[in-house]
């Protein structure tokens, strides 16, 4: 018993001392640097959703719907720099099981959406967080007098930001 004493106040002396020894302090006399990276990145705020509603074969008027789709992206790197849209495909069909009913996409003058990167249409804006962001506008029609079964039909347009 005595000796599990005597090494018990010996570690304690130990740690005592050696304490104070691995205290101080030795000031860098290197340069150190802080850096980051913000990369060029779009969000969608408002993906495109095109719902028509209610299709009546009967009546004697397409049936259109409107929307618009809403980025936002980084701020300019340069004074150059531009923000564009495109779309997978300017028509479609629309699918319930393997029934279908077609439709047709335009922008907002009535020209076939832009199907290619090559193609991409120029959307005006303001950058960054803070910035509006950018509004590119969809027009959508089924054309009067289809024959189509009754069930509800959809179908996937991918919209893409080039920058």
């Amino acid at each position: 018993m005595k000796r599990s004493v005597i090494l018990a106040t010996a570690t304690l002396a130990v740690s005592l001392f050696a304490l104070p020894m691995f205290a101080t302090t030795v000031p860098s006399v290197n340069a150190n640097n802080v850096t980051a990276t913000v990369v060029g990145s779009c969000k969608w705020i408002t993906p495109l959703t095109m719902a028509f509603g209610n299709y009546d074969p009967f009546a004697g008027a397409a049936t259109t719907q409107s929307t618009s789709v809403n980025f936002k992206c980084v701020k300019l790197t340069t004074g150059g720099d531009t923000y564009k849209v495109w779309f997978s495909k300017t028509a479609g069909n629309m699918l319930n099981g393997a029934l279908t009913l077609a439709y047709t996409l335009t922008d907002n003058g009535g020209t076939a959406l832009p199907i290619t990167a090559g193609a991409a249409v120029t959307v005006a804006g303001v950058p960054g967080l803070a910035g509006a962001g950018y509004s590119y506008t969809v027009k959508g029609s089924i054309a009067p007098g289809l024959d189509v079964t009754v069930g509800a039909y959809t179908d996937t347009v991918v919209s893409n930001i080039e920058y």
